[in-house]
C-alpha cells in the first residue's frame, strides 16, 4: 500500500508540479487555482472516484479507470 501511495504522489507532483514545490506549505495557505490542483491530487490519490456534473454523478469508478478516461482527461486535466 506505501509503495502505492508513493507512485501516486510522484504521478501527482508530475501533474502539479507547483505541488511538490509547496509541498511543506498548509493547504489552507495555498492560492486558490493550487487548492483546486491540491484537491485534484487527492482525488487521484483516492481507490475508487466519482465525477459530478451539475450535482449528478456521471462517472464513477477505480481512479486507474477514471484516469484513462478521455473525458476525464481532457475537461479536468488538461489533456
Amino acid at each position: 500500500m506505501r509503495a502505492e501511495w508513493e507512485r501516486n504522489r510522484e504521478r501527482i507532483f508530475d501533474l502539479f508540479p507547483v505541488l511538490a514545490e509547496r509541498r511543506r506549505q498548509l493547504a489552507g495557505t495555498l492560492s486558490g487555482g493550487e487548492q483546486q490542483m491540491l484537491a485534484i491530487g487527492r482525488g487521484i490519490a483516492c481507490d475508487h472516484g466519482y465525477v459530478l456534473e451539475t450535482g449528478r454523478v456521471v462517472l464513477e469508478g477505480p481512479h486507474r479507470a477514471l484516469m484513462a478516461d478521455d473525458r476525464v482527461r481532457r475537461a479536468y486535466l488538461g489533456m
